[in-house]
């Protein structure tokens, strides 16, 4: 599992997770879940992974706001695990009375970048409170709803693997909730 988040604040905080899911019966890469985002009212930014058995589980700090190129810290963005290329996809959320539409990636390999705008418009428009997920059959990742500077989103793009954006619907569904959405 990968995690971002963190503190964007030297004070320490303990985090507890309570893990609802069942431990998978076959070999598995991490899945994207996610938790945190914020910490006593600050954006968080650090980069953890979750290893561990049926009966105990080991946090790894991979990468914090001091490494080099990463994300500023933000709150309700998305965190989604690229099971096809092995990297971390970080897309979107709010700090600063900012909404964001940067795409970051995160590999152990090679640490975090920004990757590159190459819709005709650039990056989906600017959001938080949105939903992602991986689809490995597409080698994309598909992106929902959301929240942004003139409100609730209720679109649906995906990111391919030729690294470009496409809109798949402006109105994915007519009436769905946009915000808070996974």
């Amino acid at each position: 599992m990968r995690i971002w988040c963190g503190r964007a604040f030297r004070l320490a905080f303990v985090v507890s997770l309570l893990l609802t899911w069942s431990i998978p019966r076959a070999a598995a890469s991490r899945d994207g879940s996610e938790a945190g985002g914020s910490g006593y009212g600050h954006a968080a930014g650090d980069t953890s992974a979750q290893t561990g058995t049926e009966t105990t589980y080991v946090w790894t700090r991979l990468a914090s706001l001091e490494t080099p190129g990463a994300p500023p810290p933000r709150f309700r963005r998305t965190v989604t695990w690229d099971t096809v290329n092995n990297r971390l996809l970080v897309f979107g959320g709010y700090s600063e009375g900012v909404y964001h539409n940067d795409l970051w990636e995160f590999s152990e390999a090679n640490g975090w970048r920004e990757l590159e705008r190459t819709r005709p418009l650039g990056n989906p428009v600017p959001r938080s409170g949105h939903g992602a997920v991986w689809d490995a059959q597409a080698n994309a990742m598909l992106l929902f709803g959301g929240v942004g500077p003139t409100g609730m989103r209720n679109d649906l793009v995906q990111y391919g693997s030729g690294g470009s954006w496409l809109g798949l619907s402006e109105q994915a569904v007519p009436g769905a909730p946009g915000t808070a959405c996974s």
